[in-house]
């Protein structure tokens, strides 16, 4: 969240209407750029959609089916998560993860940015801290699926899809204990 935080205020300093984000192991679609040019006009902060890269890890068939099912339930289920919900918010939850958002840059200043510690030191993740703070701001975030980002599959082959839905959803795997990702 720091790092992020600091890229996304010097960007903003440097005059940036927008910034966004993905992870260095994931790879942008050819249009990424343009899809959240035409997002923009009715949007403070944008998610976009997850794929599976497929030149990193080699993936099973069920693998590969199960995966976007997957990415849809986590979108759902952060639409009824309570801990995503209250009086609180200007607007619904919308899935906006690090390797796949971006968000206005006064929208991003008047929520406080990406909540500057470390990832132990949160009790949710840092990307899904943002989207509850841009939240609490502006009734302007959206779901833009043709912003599309290829996440590695590292992880899924590291712990098992169970594992890696854990990690995901709370950053921690079976022995409820937070635990760092080390790709």
């Amino acid at each position: 969240g720091a790092a992020a935080d600091t890229g996304f205020r010097h960007a903003i300093g440097m005059g940036a209407d927008w910034v966004a984000r993905t992870d260095a192991d994931c790879l942008v679609d050819a249009d990424w750029i343009a899809a959240i040019r035409r997002r923009t006009k009715n949007a403070q902060m944008l998610g976009g959609k997850i794929r599976a890269r497929l030149d990193d890890v080699r993936l099973t068939w069920l693998e590969r089916a199960y995966l976007p099912l997957a990415v849809r339930s986590a979108r759902v289920f952060g639409r009824v998560r309570p801990s995503n919900r209250g009086p609180q918010y200007l607007c619904p939850y919308v899935m906006c993860v690090g390797n796949n958002l971006a968000v206005e840059s006064g929208t991003y200043v008047a929520a406080g940015g990406f909540p500057r510690t470390t990832m132990e030191g949160l009790p949710i993740p840092n990307d899904r801290a943002l989207v509850n703070r841009v939240r609490q701001v502006s009734r302007g975030v959206r779901y833009a699926p043709d912003m599309i980002v290829y996440n590695s599959a590292r992880r899924l082959r590291a712990y098992g899809l169970r594992r890696s839905i854990r990690w995901y959803a709370y950053h921690e795997l079976d022995t409820g204990q937070y635990e760092v990702d080390v790709r």
